[in-house]
């Protein structure tokens, strides 16, 4: 009898278990349901206006019971707390737009015109491979060589013969341009074309412009000058203003969506180069916009003016909102760091060989693809980039930040532990100059630079060169030299014979992570003969 009591207690214990079970499970599934269309009410919410955001939560509010307001706040939560991912549709593309920054016009036929109209044409063929025409080109400054109506005319002859007359030219004019008065660009470009995307040129004579394109809102401001004599440009206080008020009023109407901010020069201690000072009466960054543009984390900002490559991984940086370095149609420089075989302390001897830009790519979610590309090999450069669309929590901002450079980014590595050797010899009584040649390193990315320092006896660094490697002139890392080679030349005369030396090479990657040495011994003969070892060197540096 016991047993049978025990057995119907389970049995009734059982079917209680069962039926709250079922109880549970219908209210979850109700709770989803809710919690679903809360979700889509905040999404919503973030893409109205003030005046929709009150009429959602008033029909909310009437349409719920206590229970689903609490669950109301917990899905609010949950949105709150999302982390940006790196996601973009190329089948939901709101705006493709082409950049060509620092296009540099000069003489109808000279070879920036020529760079130019390749330009167009290669980003016209890279959106239609992708399978979208472009809505616009956009130039962040520099567009002439010094503002003269006549450069704007041709400017303008070369932009219409390729991309016709119905294609908006969005611009922001830059030190060049600013030789002349502003007002010569905009008596040239006076069209719809180029006019009839302005919803405020109300500042047009300081060559501050706003302009929509699809529903994407494009913010060109100009520094009063370029030679302030502290390396960083001013902004007058009606500019600034201005800037902050429009940044402000877009993205409380929108803040789920880009913004860009035209400015030719760098926002200081951003993007690569905007740290930029040399000995020359021109400014490269301004100082005076962080402030403004840290308040809007919507704000993708974009600057010419270096003409540094954009295959360079530090020319996209994410602080409080995102900088990216726009590159140059006409000629390439980097920063001064005292190399060799350079025209300028920024210049590259070859950097008439290189042009580039970027096609921009905006999905409906306000995602936006920046595709990188190298026009002088008609060709797409590296991965693109993923800004994910802008989040309350700034969790977009957190994918080309600065110490991205110290996660899982390995330093070059020479190949090799007979990396270097000599190639031929010059010499006469009072010594010898020997050819050193070394293979390249490799990289996770691309080698940026070598450093070559030849020591003494003691260890004493007597010459040392810093050597840009080919980076800037090829779309993949496969496409770089294979050996690099200089003619030693010894300050102060040449090496001296049956002493033996040292040479030292090191390969660093564009965020300063440094190989480990290829270190060559050596001896050379008044006949010539050159004997060679390898190994390890303590170098002593002076």
């Amino acid at each position: 009898m016991k047993t049978f009591t025990k057995i119907m207690s389970l049995l009734i214990v059982g079917i209680i278990l069962v039926l709250a079970f079922a109880s549970c499970n219908g209210n979850t599934s109700q709770t989803t349901t809710e919690k679903d269309a809360t979700e889509t009410t905040s999404e919503v919410t973030t893409k109205g206006t003030d005046t929709t955001e009150a009429q959602t939560t008033i029909e909310t509010s009437e349409e719920t019971t206590t229970e689903e307001t609490t669950t109301e706040e917990t899905t609010t939560e949950e949105v709150t707390e999302h982390q940006a991912v790196q996601e973009f549709d190329m089948n939901d593309i709101v705006l493709a737009f082409g950049l060509t920054s620092d296009i540099h016009i000069n003489n109808s036929g000279d070879a920036a015109s020529t760079k130019f109209a390749t330009a167009l044409t290669q980003l016209k063929k890279k959106a239609r491979e992708l399978g979208v025409e472009l809505d616009a080109i956009v130039s962040t400054g520099d567009i002439t060589n010094s503002g003269t109506k006549e450069q704007y005319s041709i400017l303008k002859n070369i932009y219409e013969t390729n991309m016709g007359k119905q294609t908006p030219f969005v611009f922001v004019l830059g030190n060049h341009d600013q030789y002349q008065p502003l007002s010569n660009a905009y008596d040239i470009f006076n069209t719809e074309q180029y006019t009839g995307t302005m919803v405020d040129d109300s500042l047009i004579k300081y060559g501050n412009v706003h302009y929509v394109l699809n529903g994407i809102h494009f913010v060109a401001i100009c520094p009063n000058t370029y030679s302030s004599g502290n390396y960083s440009c001013p902004f007058t206080s009606k500019t600034k203003n201005w800037l902050d008020e429009t940044l402000e009023e877009i993205t409380t109407a929108d803040p789920g969506a880009p913004v860009f901010v035209l400015v030719h020069p760098m926002i200081y201690d951003t993007a690569y180069g905007s740290t930029l000072e040399v000995s020359t009466q021109c400014c490269w960054y301004t100082t005076e916009l962080t402030d403004i543009l840290s308040q809007y984390p919507q704000v993708i900002a974009l600057s010419g003016h270096l003409h540094f490559t954009v295959n360079d991984e530090r020319c996209i940086m994410q602080t409080d909102f995102t900088t990216i370095g726009c590159g140059s149609t006409s000629y390439m420089a980097v920063m001064n760091g005292g190399y060799e075989n350079m025209s300028s302390a920024t210049v590259m001897n070859d950097a008439q060989q290189v042009s580039d830009g970027y096609l921009f790519l905006v999905d409906s979610k306000g995602n936006v693809k920046v595709v990188r590309m190298d026009f002088s090999n008609k060709s797409e450069t590296k991965e693109p980039w993923i800004i994910p669309a802008p989040e309350a929590n700034k969790s977009h901002l957190n994918f080309y930040r600065k110490d991205r450079k110290y996660n899982d980014n390995p330093a070059p590595v020479f190949g090799t532990e007979n990396v270097i050797y000599i190639d031929n010899v010059a010499k006469n009584a009072s010594g010898y100059l020997p050819k050193f040649c070394w293979q390249s390193a490799t990289d996770d990315d691309m080698v940026f630079l070598y450093e070559v320092s030849i020591m003494n006896e003691s260890g004493v660094v007597i010459q040392k060169w810093k050597f840009l490697s080919d980076y800037y002139r090829v779309t993949d890392a496969k496409d770089m030299k294979t050996e690099y080679s200089v003619q030693n030349r010894i300050a102060g005369g040449r090496l001296s014979f049956d002493t033996k030396y040292t040479i030292r090479i090191i390969a660093f990657d564009c965020w300063e992570n440094a190989s480990d040495p290829a270190v060559m011994e050596f001896t050379g003969n008044s006949e010539g003969e050159i004997t060679i070892t390898y190994s390890n060197f303590k170098i002593t540096e002076q």
